[in-house]
């Protein structure tokens, strides 16, 4: 019995040397693979992360050399703000708007014999109208007669369309001033004078690309053709004088002598 014993022992102890390396290598093999897992997931998040921050870097580095070839166009940038700031004043400027006109009117050789403001989009109710059509939607409006041959109003027409103002013609209404003097004309005309004001400039983080192009071939078209456009000072309007009153001479009948034969 006792023999038995010890050979129960030593199979035991025999079996435990063959399986226990085997169980603590399955162990190791095991925290291995999750040691492993681990660390494989950590590298993806962190080739995630440095292929962001290597974009971000692209980003600014990219600004850094738009941001040095805006600062070297300065100079001409303020040039080119100045134009457009006089094409689309940032304010409505009503009287720089008459002053214009009453300019024109009188290098046109027109009489100028009425020229008001008569308000503005904001108060009109055909302001989404005039915005769909012109894009803008701050406009002043101006209704104005003038008096002058054919030729002297077709002039004043070109000037205010060559003007640097935006401004647009929205009604012209011909007619002759008398019937015995054909050739000159009274022309009421509707005009719409633009301005742009300012949107709150929202605060844009380091990494938002400078996306305005300066050097843009269509831009610089536009400026182009703003500089050719006379500017206009802005001058205090000066009094219209309203066309005196035409007086029809009457004739006074003679009394007929009347003769006896």
């Amino acid at each position: 019995m006792e023999a038995k014993t010890n050979d129960l022992n030593v199979a035991m102890s025999k079996y435990k040397e063959a399986v226990l390396p085997v169980v603590l290598t399955l162990i190791s093999l095991s925290l291995l693979f999750f040691v492993g897992l681990n660390s494989f997931n950590s590298i993806s998040v962190i080739k995630e992360d440095l292929s962001l921050s290597q974009s971000k870097l692209t980003v600014l580095e990219e600004k850094r050399k738009n941001l040095e070839a805006i600062a070297g166009m300065a100079g001409v940038l303020d040039d080119n703000l100045a134009l457009a700031v006089n094409a689309l004043p940032e304010k409505d400027e009503i009287s720089a708007l008459l002053s214009q006109v009453q300019q024109i009117s009188g290098e046109a050789s027109v009489n100028l014999n009425s020229l008001q403001y008569t308000g503005n989009s904001r108060s009109s109710s055909n302001q989404g109208a005039d915005a769909k059509k012109t894009g803008l939607e701050n406009g002043l409006f101006v209704q104005t007669t003038v008096m002058g041959t054919y030729q002297q109003i077709i002039r004043f027409l070109e000037l205010l369309e060559n003007a640097r103002r935006v401004v647009s013609v929205e009604s012209l209404r011909l007619s002759t001033s008398s019937k015995e003097d054909v050739s000159s004309l009274n022309a009421s005309l509707s005009i719409t004078g633009y301005y742009l004001e300012r949107s709150p400039q929202s605060i844009s983080s380091a990494t938002s690309p400078v996306r305005a192009d300066f050097r843009s071939v269509s831009l610089n078209q536009v400026l182009e053709k703003l500089r050719s456009y006379k500017r206009y000072e802005n001058i205090a309007p000066k009094p219209i004088e309203e066309p005196a009153p035409v007086e029809e001479s009457v004739e006074e009948e003679q009394p007929v002598e009347s003769t006896e034969i």
